[in-house]
């Protein structure tokens, strides 16, 4: 199980969470998440069933890097409401550029530039409305900067999806180093995240 903390500039208050997930030989994945609301003293439950399939060569899959077009379609759900949605989603990344190193016989990675590309679409029952967001980003990541630290920089455009049509693209920039993460936007609401 992953926890983690979690605080940002919109809500100001401390959330503790985990998250779990099971995931079937047939690829059909439950994700769980617990958030505690240190503010309110309360928990939510949110939880996703969903199957996803790879469309490409299956070779080409390393560890931690999976260039397929990846698709998945499922429900979900919360404890704190009676919605629930169904869930479009769709992943294409590309490795750009990659610095290797080979020592004592073991090929490490030390470097690598990607290009993702992200979709989610979702249909509420409740409401009967569509809503979705996509997402294009160009990520760096650098492996040992030190002898403890891992670093990763992405900047990309998010958009949210009506209608069909992405539109209100806005800039967004995320920082991840080992155990903590900063995202911001350029409206300068911010959230960061802590795994414990």
């Amino acid at each position: 199980m992953e926890t983690k903390l979690s605080f940002d500039s919109r809500q100001k208050t401390l959330l503790l969470s985990g998250k779990t997930h099971f995931l079937h030989s047939s690829n059909i994945e439950l994700k769980l998440n617990h958030i505690l609301n240190t503010k309110l003293a309360n928990i939510e439950v949110f939880g996703s069933l969903s199957k996803h399939i790879g469309i490409g060569d299956i070779s080409t899959v390393r560890k931690g890097f999976d260039s397929r077009l990846r698709l998945s379609a499922g429900v979900d759900f919360a404890s704190s409401t009676a919605d629930t949605a169904l869930v479009l989603k769709a992943k294409k990344q590309y490795r750009i550029a990659e610095k290797r190193r080979i020592s004592r016989g073991k090929d490490f990675l030390d470097s690598a530039t990607d290009i993702r590309l992200k979709a989610r679409y979702d249909y509420n029952f409740q409401a009967d409305s569509w809503s979705g967001d996509a997402v294009a980003e160009l990520s760096h990541a650098s492996f040992k900067v030190n002898d403890n630290m891992d670093l990763r920089v992405s900047l990309g455009m998010k958009g949210s999806i009506n209608r069909g049509r992405v539109s209100q693209m806005q800039p967004v920039l995320r920082i991840e180093e080992n155990c903590w993460s900063f995202t911001t936007d350029c409206k300068g609401i911010w959230h960061v995240d802590y795994l414990l």
